[in-house]
């Protein structure tokens, strides 16, 4: 039940009050934060908010959502995130630099990977998941997680060895140029493709990189779009490119191409 403060207000239905403060809660985190304090009935339709979409880019924030997924399920609420998580941004380097000794890294290391493993576990119901400075290992071990409803894999900036599979389903793709075998590409049912060009391919070279991706990229991409940072001046051999589903952004100067010219 909601509060009697709440009930009080006059001539607005409670899905109107509720419709309110869950845009508050969208628009301001903050915000969010303090409604959740109003009541347990206010917490209930905030906390899906606040939980429908995670970034952990920290230590911090990785032991406080693990904490939260441990409570819940000692409240008997364990669900609650296998069906409000839909968006995941995990940092999966997030000590590096930062640990004294090779003990400490491998303690922080395997107590990480649990944690990492766990928040996995908890949300099968992810839509989007994008794992940054990742470790091919890792990855593919938490990618082994029964993800039915995901559609969208972002993967950038890995570290020693390629991955060798990618998850069953998901049709949307996003990765840097080099970190994947290009013969994966084939083996999900991908529309969208997103490839990032690093500064090492460069003018020509970035030309024959996408080169190489068309190549593979299977007969069901109805979008494939390639970034990179560089000038106007290293874009010389694009003509040689032709096809009506690609787009080239030069995110240094907002620049877009469109390659399905006759």
């Amino acid at each position: 039940m909601l509060d009697a403060e709440l009930l009080s207000i006059p001539d607005i239905p409670v899905d109107i009050v509720r419709s309110i403060l869950e845009t508050l809660a969208i628009m301001s985190c903050p915000d969010a934060l303090q409604l959740v304090l109003v009541s347990k009935a206010v917490r209930k339709w905030i906390d899906v908010v606040l939980y429908h979409a995670i970034t952990i880019l920290s230590n911090q924030k990785l032991l406080a959502f693990a904490f939260a997924i441990q409570s819940r399920a000692k409240a008997g609420e364990a669900p609650f995130f296998a069906t409000t998580v839909k968006y995941l941004l995990l940092d999966l380097d997030l000590f590096q630099g930062v640990l004294q000794n090779q003990r400490e890294a491998n303690a922080f290391a395997a107590e990480f990977t649990a944690n990492a493993h766990m928040i996995m576990s908890a949300c099968p119901g992810l839509v989007s998941l994008g794992l940054r400075n990742y470790n091919a290992a890792l990855v593919a071990s938490l990618l082994n997680h029964p993800l039915p409803r995901l559609k969208r894999l972002s993967l950038l900036n890995s570290g020693p060895g390629p991955l060798q599979h990618l998850p069953p389903n998901f049709t949307h793709l996003r990765y840097q140029f080099g970190e994947l075998p290009l013969t994966l590409l084939q083996t999900v049912p991908l529309t969208h493709l997103h490839v990032t060009l690093d500064n090492i391919h460069l003018s020509r070279p970035g030309v024959a990189a996408m080169k190489q991706v068309l190549e593979c990229m299977p007969t069901t991409i109805q979008l494939c779009v390639f970034s990179f940072y560089n000038s106007l001046l290293e874009l010389k051999g694009l003509d040689d490119i032709r096809d009506p589903r690609v787009v080239v952004l030069n995110i240094q100067t907002d620049t877009s191409y469109y390659l399905g010219r006759a």
